[in-house]
């Protein structure tokens, strides 16, 4: 969460992953897609339900 440019609160999503998100990029149509940092690393797609 954000207050005046400063983050006061944080909620951790997708812990059942055990990985780290590297990077984080909003697509055209709205979809997040999200790269792990892993030497096998993956690309996620989220979308909403």
């Amino acid at each position: 969460m954000m207050r005046n440019d400063r983050v006061v609160g944080e909620e951790r999503l997708l812990t059942n992953l055990r990985a780290r998100i590297r990077e984080v990029v909003q697509g055209p149509e709205g979809a997040l897609y999200l790269l792990t940092d892993e030497t096998n690393g993956k690309l996620l797609k989220l979308t909403p339900r």
